[in-house]
């Protein structure tokens, strides 16, 4: 099952850098996708919020929101166990140390 979650996250986490990279950066910046037209170049109006961006923030907090959930659920499923009733089973109390215990002595 971890095999699974690590191919997921590794899946999610590869799509997310091609779609960084495919973006057209806005201004300022020095990645490839900084190019100039005759018509547009530096006062060309932007869309601050395009469809990759959307995409970008979606898959960004999904990718976020399954590691916390890859984390509680590893994390639930390979916890010791803390149930005080089963520890108490477990514990083997031997009776004839109470005879080496020495008394303490009344003032």
């Amino acid at each position: 099952m971890i095999n699974l979650f690590l191919i997921v996250s590794a899946v999610i986490g590869a799509v997310l850098i091609l779609i960084i990279l495919f973006q057209k950066t806005e201004g300022g910046s020095l990645g490839l996708g900084t190019q100039t037209s005759l018509t547009g170049g530096m006062t060309a109006n932007k869309s601050s919020f395009s469809g990759m961006t959307k995409i970008t923030y979606a898959l960004g907090f999904g990718f976020l929101f399954w590691c916390l959930f890859m984390g509680a659920v590893i994390t639930k499923q390979y916890s010791s166990s803390t149930d005080l009733e089963e520890t108490q089973d477990e514990i083997v109390i031997d009776d004839s140390i109470e005879e080496q215990i020495p008394e303490v002595p009344n003032q």
